[in-house]
C-alpha cells in the first residue's frame, strides 16, 4: 500500500491469478467477491486448502467464519 494506484494493482494482482487458476480448473465452482483486500467466499468447502494453489505461496489470507462453520 502507500501509492493512489495500490488498491487498484493489488485487486487486478488478484483477479489474475483467480483468472488463471479457474481456466486450468474448469470443474472447480468458486464463488467469491472482492473488494480492495477483502475477499468474501460463498460455498466452498475447500477454499483454505485451494488457497495456496490460487494465489501463490506467499499470500496468507484471515479467515473469518459467519454463520454456520464447516463440518469437519
Amino acid at each position: 500500500m502507500g501509492g493512489n494506484a495500490s488498491p487498484d494493482i493489488a485487486d487486478l494482482t488478484m483477479s489474475v491469478m483467480e483468472y488463471r487458476f479457474l481456466r486450468k480448473n474448469p470443474g472447480f465452482h468458486l464463488h467469491l467477491f472482492q473488494y480492495i483486500n477483502d475477499i468474501l467466499v460463498v460455498n466452498c468447502a475447500n477454499f483454505a486448502e485451494s488457497v495456496s494453489n490460487i494465489y501463490g505461496p506467499n499470500l496468507q489470507l484471515n479467515t473469518t467464519y459467519s454463520g454456520q462453520m464447516p463440518l469437519s
